[in-house]
């Protein structure tokens, strides 16, 4: 008899040796129930009852692979990443040196431990037998945990092709994504949050980029002035250089180039006079003129209460 029979005779017998569970009312009677129980636990959070039904049955059937790799993948996600492994791969060496799931649990060990060469190895020869959304994913992950951010992203989107409700799958891209285009990161995370508002990874990604993009336009803003002190450096040798200025922020306003304007106007605000009404309402009409309501709404309150 041939080994995957033998383990097949295993599991059959296994049918006659029905246990049950009082603490999660599961009544087992085959290796495939107790899987599908396993499974469904671990979807609903319960790892400690998933992993203690895989321990029950692993003392009727010792050395079956299925639930051997069950057991691997439970001491994985419970991070004893170095007993999982040794299992893994004894699985591989003595029992099964085909069976894609303990590969899959190496390959999120290799992962996780920066070994990407080996998990690299591994999901390739997963693929080859066949393709999965989890192998993309994977690999996405370890190029993505070596800086190779741009190449990560067709293996994030392969993965999503394949599994497109998955929300997880998404997020993990958006966090990819915010290490090189926080633009579309940010879109992601706000699609997102729109179906779970209490998810704290994405609100502090969100907080993250709203961060990075502030000081980006600090960093900009600060070049555009530097470029407008050159360009005005005659006009600011005046006394009356702040009204100058004024007044062509003014007229490039009623020009409707409204980019010039802005910025002078946000230049005469943050170098010369911060509280200067001329710019605030020149800047208000910008921001009015563009849409941009809230920021309007500001200046307006402000200069209101300069009047009252």
């Amino acid at each position: 008899m041939g080994k995957n029979g033998f383990f097949i005779l295993l599991s059959c017998l296994f049918l006659f040796c029905s246990f049950s569970l009082a603490e999660s009312d599961i009544r087992i009677s085959s290796v495939e129930e107790v899987i599908q129980a396993y499974h469904r636990l671990m979807a609903e959070g319960q790892k400690e009852k998933a992993a203690r039904i895989i321990d029950k049955s692993l003392k009727i059937i010792k050395s079956n692979p299925i639930l051997l790799s069950a057991k691997a993948e439970s001491l994985f996600l419970s991070g004893d990443l170095e007993k999982s492994e040794e299992l893994c791969d004894y699985i591989l060496s003595r029992l099964d040196s085909e069976y894609d799931w303990p590969m899959l649990t190496l390959a999120k060990i290799y992962t996780a431990q920066k070994r990407y060469d080996e998990a690299y190895s591994l999901l390739g020869k997963l693929e080859k037998k066949k393709e999965t959304y989890e192998i993309h994913l994977l690999r996405a992950q370890a190029l993505s945990g070596e800086g190779r951010y741009r190449e990560a992203d067709p293996e994030f989107l392969r993965a999503i092709e394949m599994k497109p409700d998955d929300a997880y799958l998404h997020e993990m891209r958006a966090w990819n994504l915010k290490n090189y285009d926080i633009e579309e990161a940010e879109k992601i995370f706000r699609k997102l949050i729109g179906s779970d508002p209490g998810n704290s990874g994405i609100i502090a990604a969100l907080s993250e980029i709203g961060s990075e993009k502030d000081r980006r336009q600090k960093e900009f803003e600060e070049k555009q002035f530097d470029e407008i002190s050159l360009r005005y450096r005659d006009e600011l040798r005046s006394d009356k250089g702040v009204v100058i200025l004024a007044q062509k922020a003014d007229a490039f306003f009623q020009q409707e180039e409204y980019r010039e304007s802005e910025y002078l106007c946000k230049y005469i605000l943050s170098r010369l006079d911060s509280e200067y009404d001329w710019p605030m309402l020149t800047l208000a009409k910008i921001y009015t003129a563009q849409k941009r309501y809230d920021e309007a709404y500001s200046l307006l309150g402000k200069l209101e209460k300069k009047k009252e």
